[in-house]
C-alpha cells in the first residue's frame, strides 16, 4: 500500500542506511517521507503511537505470509509472499527475520 501511494522502492534500504550511519536529520526527513505515502494510502500513525484500524484499508478475510522485523518494536519492513525456504535476514542488524501469517477479520 505504502508503494502503490509513492513510497519509494529503495525506501527501506536509505532508512537502514541513515540508521547505520547516524544521520537524525535525513532519518528525520525519511520518516516524514513515510508519513506522507501512509497519509495517501489512508493508514494513520505508521511512525507515531496513534494508531487507528480502517476496515475500508483491507479486503475481507485475506491471508498473508512472509517475514517480518524479528524485534520487540518491529520495523515496517516486510517480504510477503517470499520464498519461505530461504533464509532471510534483517538487513541493519543481522538476525534472523520470523516467518508469520496474517488474516484480516
Amino acid at each position: 500500500m505504502l508503494e502503490e501511494a509513492g513510497l519509494p522502492e529503495d525506501f527501506w534500504a536509505r532508512i537502514a542506511e541513515a540508521m547505520r550511519q547516524e544521520k537524525i536529520d535525513e532519518l528525520t526527513s525519511l520518516l516524514e517521507e513515510l508519513e506522507g505515502a501512509a497519509a495517501v494510502a489512508g493508514l494513520d500513525g505508521v511512525t507515531i503511537e496513534t494508531r487507528e484500524y480502517k476496515r475500508s484499508a483491507l479486503p475481507p478475510s485475506v491471508t498473508v505470509a512472509g517475514w517480518r522485523c524479528p524485534h520487540p518494536h518491529p520495523c515496517g519492513r516486510a517480504e510477503v509472499g517470499a520464498d519461505r525456504g530461504t533464509e532471510r535476514r534483517c538487513e541493519l542488524t543481522g538476525d534472523l527475520v520470523k516467518w508469520v501469517r496474517v488474516t484480516s477479520a
